[in-house]
């Protein structure tokens, strides 16, 4: 039978709008659904049928409420310009590094404008998108390269950084060529492609703190950001950015959090910045604005543990941010080898502890443990055939 996707996107539905029965949660789990299939990289994610079933299959394993489908996402566009991707045993695809490909105002007046059918991985993309909404009856994710990201990508940091300092005209020049010919042909043609959806979202990376500075931020971030949204508005779509850490970092964290409201329409904070400001501070401009809230839980503790680390962290940020409703949780790029007993923890203390109304005094509330099912006997329950050895990379890469 096939999962109901649709019971948990009524549930972040709710939360975007106010309290819903329980918080919702979901993960990034590219990179861990390889691992449980051994999955070579390089067919895994230039195979859009693998890619979608084994993500689909691995968010139903672990009861999240959005079915995670996501990719390498900052290489896309940029492998569409030229930059060579590589893939790795056992991470992500990564750009190969190299020389600039603009070094001169002629190069960047030469960009042709991306065709999102032929360049690149950009039609498996395309493919994934369908793919995500024919299995689930709703509209996949749309996710772009947010264009500070996108220019490091294609020149290199250590260009955009002495080019900000020496040569701002030339960025710019830059940055408008790529929204033209490259974001914004590609934001479009993902939009419109079935099952059609009416937003996106940016991935930024490099627009954190303190990578870049806040002159750099004001000067190469902010404007190009605000003039996709308005581009696109007018057609009917809303573009968010997200991604960006580093709000730990900024003279003003407040103001920083109240920008990233205007950016992404929502609010959302990473670990380990939600940590160190505290997960009180993003509720309260969360609430201030009365936009929806996610705090993504740190990476690294639901790898490493211990399962009583990873329930009170969960069970911390309901308490303190999850009381005036809007909350989700997220669990953001999971490694490939996280145990799935951890996965399994955050999401069964998420159901102990994020049922509406919050109580006081949670950390009395006891948690149980839930039997963990094999992932493989589950796929085999399931009909899946394995692809490789499960609960490993694949060594012949």
């Amino acid at each position: 039978m096939t999962y109901d996707w649709l019971i948990g996107r009524r549930r972040v539905a709710a939360a975007v709008m106010g309290t819903p029965d329980c918080v919702p949660i979901y993960a990034a789990l590219t990179e861990h659904a390889r691992y449980l299939f051994g999955i070579p990289a390089q067919t895994y994610y230039t195979t859009p049928e693998v890619f979608v079933e084994t993500q689909l299959l691995v968010s139903e394993y672990y009861g999240l409420d959005l079915p995670s489908v996501h990719a390498d996402v900052i290489n896309i566009e940029a492998e569409a310009l030229g930059r060579r991707v590589l893939y790795r045993p056992r991470s992500a695809p990564l750009l190969e590094p190299g020389p600039p490909l603009y070094k001169t105002p002629a190069d960047v007046h030469a960009i042709r404008e991306v065709d999102p059918h032929a360049d690149g991985r950009m039609p498996f993309m395309l493919e994934v998108y369908r793919l995500v909404g024919e299995r689930t009856g709703l509209p996949a994710e749309r996710w772009f390269t947010a264009p500070f990201s996108l220019l490091c990508a294609v020149q290199g940091y250590e260009r955009v950084v002495r080019d900000a300092a020496h040569d701002p005209a030339f960025l710019h020049h830059l940055l408008a060529t790529l929204r033209e010919r490259v974001l914004l042909p590609w934001i479009r043609a993902s939009l419109k492609h079935p099952l059609p959806a009416w937003a996106a979202t940016g991935d930024d990376p490099w627009a954190s703190f303190p990578v870049i500075t806040p002159g750099m931020y004001s000067q190469f971030v902010l404007p190009e950001v605000t003039a996709l949204q308005d581009i696109l508005r007018k057609e009917g779509f809303r573009i968010a950015v997200m991604g960006a850490w580093g709000d730990a970092r900024a003279e003003d964290p407040v103001a920083l959090l109240e920008e990233r409201v205007h950016l992404q329409g929502a609010l959302r904070g990473l670990d380990p910045d939600v940590q160190r400001l505290g997960p009180e501070l993003y509720a309260q401009v969360a609430n201030r604005h009365g936009v929806a809230l996610g705090l993504g839980i740190d990476s690294r503790l639901v790898h490493d543990g211990p399962i009583p680390a990873i329930v009170a962290r969960v069970r911390d940020y309901i308490g303190r941010a999850a009381r005036n409703g809007r909350l989700t949780l997220i669990i953001n790029n999971v490694p490939g080898d996280t145990p799935p007993e951890h996965i399994h923890a955050a999401v069964a203390a998420t159901r102990t502890y994020g049922l509406y109304p919050i109580g006081e005094h949670l950390e009395e509330r006891p948690f149980v443990m839930p039997d963990c099912e094999p992932f493989d006997d589950f796929a085999r329950r399931k009909g899946h055939l394995l692809a490789g050895r499960p609960g490993s990379f694949v060594s012949h890469e």
